[in-house]
């Protein structure tokens, strides 16, 4: 049993990351958890609290930007957001529940949800320098989830991260070196804080869109949003009551 795996064993303080209030709420509500103003007011985080019979939890969205008036998404509020939620809350295990691109390709369908697979990576911090090559991929691990898995009928992957939506050549060519089956925008950067805090990882992705697919991601995204999000709520809630 390796240092990951008894972590989760003993598990009792659940901290979750979700980056958007549309990702998020179907598991608000239906844990019953309770908003609350705990982090620095500077912050545009929003927090909420929860216990259950055999956790306490402490969820973080991104929260809005009073600037653009959207989510805050992206790697920066990712890491900003855990980083303060951990110096509150000492977590025994870190989750990160959202969305995600797939691909058809390899077997992806639309509100089918992952478990990721060790490594976690970037595929948009490219500095072509041999010295940071590696540093500006990353290769941060999370928890292992194969038994998780095949008791919740639930795939694995491995994630691609990038503040982008959508991806260009040098995407393209990166997410296949990863072997990505999941892109999206915040895993890497919360696995990062995770490696810093020497804290467990599970991040856990539904698919809204398809990368290998003629209609552009955007559109696919804001399609399927809703019915992705309820069967993230619908797995969130299963890994809970089987951690």
């Amino acid at each position: 049993m390796n240092i990951l795996t008894q972590a989760v064993a003993i598990v009792k303080k659940i901290l979750i990351y979700i980056a958007m209030q549309s990702e998020a709420q179907p598991i608000i509500d239906e844990l019953n958890f309770e908003e609350t103003s705990i982090l620095n007011p500077a912050l545009p985080m929003k927090t909420y609290t929860g216990v259950s019979s055999k956790h306490s939890y402490f969820l973080v969205t991104g929260g809005k930007s009073s600037m653009y008036g959207v989510d805050n998404v992206g790697t920066e509020p990712a890491a900003v957001g855990l980083q303060a939620a951990l110096q509150f809350f000492d977590a025994d295990l870190v989750i990160n529940a959202g969305t995600a691109g797939g691909w058809q390709s390899k077997g992806a369908q639309i509100a089918d949800v992952y478990l990721g697979k060790s490594p976690v990576r970037y595929h948009d911090h490219r500095i072509p320098i041999p010295t940071f090559e590696a540093y500006g991929k990353g290769s941060y691990p999370c928890i292992e989830t194969a038994e998780l898995a095949q008791l919740l009928n639930l795939k694995r992957g491995y994630i691609s991260t990038s503040n982008s939506l959508d991806f260009n050549t040098d995407c393209s060519r990166l997410m296949e070196e990863n072997k990505a089956d999941c892109k999206e925008m915040e895993a890497a950067a919360l696995a990062w804080i995770c490696h810093l805090y020497a804290k467990p990882f599970l991040p856990i992705k539904a698919i809204t869109d398809f990368v290998d697919h003629e209609h552009p991601t955007a559109e696919q995204f804001q399609e399927n949003l809703a019915k992705t999000c309820l069967a993230l709520k619908d797995a969130f809630v299963k890994i809970l009551n089987n951690l």
